[in-house]
């Protein structure tokens, strides 16, 4: 009966991982990148070719062409502002993220800090 109740619990704990992951899910064209040449940094309008994308699946799965991305096999949502991303033959990472009005901002640490910024693909 206790075994019954735990199984229970961590389905609910599952669906509930799923739910809170559903808004960051989706094909995720990058639009524009975060530089920072050692001036304070500024946000710049990305000239991709091909186009980096950035697709987080609904069973937790990352697939990307960017280098920083591309070496990762899995995300979580962490927090409301902290995206964790793990792979098989690299460490994890979190990340810090924000999703507004369909802009999906993510930043993480480089030389001077680094970050980009996604719309859905069917919005491009």
């Amino acid at each position: 009966m206790l075994m019954a109740a735990f199984i229970g619990c961590t389905k609910e704990e599952s669906d509930l991982a799923r739910q809170e992951t559903t808004e960051l899910t989706g094909k995720w064209v990058r639009v524009e990148e975060y530089i920072n040449p050692g001036n304070g940094g500024f946000w710049r309008t990305a000239n991709d070719n091909p186009p980096v994308v950035l697709e987080l699946t609904e069973d937790g799965r990352v697939v990307s062409n960017h280098h920083v991305y591309s070496q990762f096999n899995y995300f979580q949502k962490v927090s409301e502002d902290t995206i964790s991303f793990r792979g098989i033959s690299a460490p994890s990472r979190n990340h810090s993220y924000s999703l507004d009005k369909g802009v999906l901002t993510i930043r993480y640490l480089c030389i001077e800090g680094c970050g980009d910024r996604f719309v859905k693909r069917d919005q491009e």
